[in-house]
């Protein structure tokens, strides 16, 4: 019996022996968790230039003031032979400036000319004198200012200067001036000068030169010839 049951034990023993040889067990390995590669992207650094601000020049001042400049216009007599009137204004800046400028304006009875006039880097207490021409292109009473403008490093100084002219229907100034009649005989006078003197003394000599000259040039050339 006791060797049966030894057997049917070694027979067992060796079943078992042969079952876990062919089946192993298998450890349980835990499957590793994948890890997360976080790529980091570097970061791009934006260099801002910073703005630049424009330095404005700071413009001058504009102050309306009559006191700046002392200005006397002064209208002279007119042409009778274009019947164009000289306009003269005088300037005196109170202080040194480097413009001073004189402006007419636009539509008016005459054509200016200069319309316009800039004197540069202008003297305390110095006068200066413009002188613009009018042409008359319309009649009656005109009236207009001048504009004056002086300005320097740190204001602008606006005055005015006015100007009246009453023009008749033959476009003369009236009241007719001394001036002008006394033109108008230095006028008259340099045409009957041409008319009566210059154009029949001429006339003389021209008539002298062909009788004493041309003349008797042409004959001797005619009798110099072989017949």
């Amino acid at each position: 019996m006791n060797k049966e049951y030894m057997t049917v034990r070694l027979a067992l023993l060796a079943l078992f022996a042969c079952f876990f040889l062919s089946h192993p067990v298998l450890a349980q390995t835990s499957s590793p968790t994948p890890s997360l590669t976080v790529t980091t992207t570097p970061s791009i650094s934006v260099t801002t230039t910073p703005e630049l601000t424009p330095t404005n020049t700071p413009s001058p001042t504009v102050t309306s003031s009559p006191l700046a400049i002392s200005s006397q216009l002064k209208i002279n007599a007119q042409y009778p032979w274009n019947k164009d009137i000289p306009v003269t204004i005088e300037l005196s800046p109170r202080i040194d400036a480097q413009i001073l400028e004189v402006r007419w304006p636009t539509r008016t009875g005459f054509t200016i000319s200069p319309k316009t006039a800039t004197l540069r880097n202008v003297q305390k207490d110095s006068t200066y004198s413009v002188t613009f021409i009018f042409s008359p292109i319309g009649t009656g009473l005109q009236r207009f200012s001048a504009e004056l403008i002086l300005t320097t490093s740190e204001s602008k100084y606006i005055s005015s200067v006015p100007l009246e002219i009453t023009l008749n229907s033959q476009k003369l100034v009236t009241p007719i001036t001394d001036g002008y009649k006394q033109y108008e005989i230095l006028m008259y006078a340099g045409i009957g000068i041409i008319l009566f003197i210059v154009v029949p003394a001429s006339i003389f000599l021209f008539f002298f030169y062909i009788k004493n000259k041309l003349i008797p040039k042409w004959v001797k050339t005619r009798l110099n010839e072989p017949l």
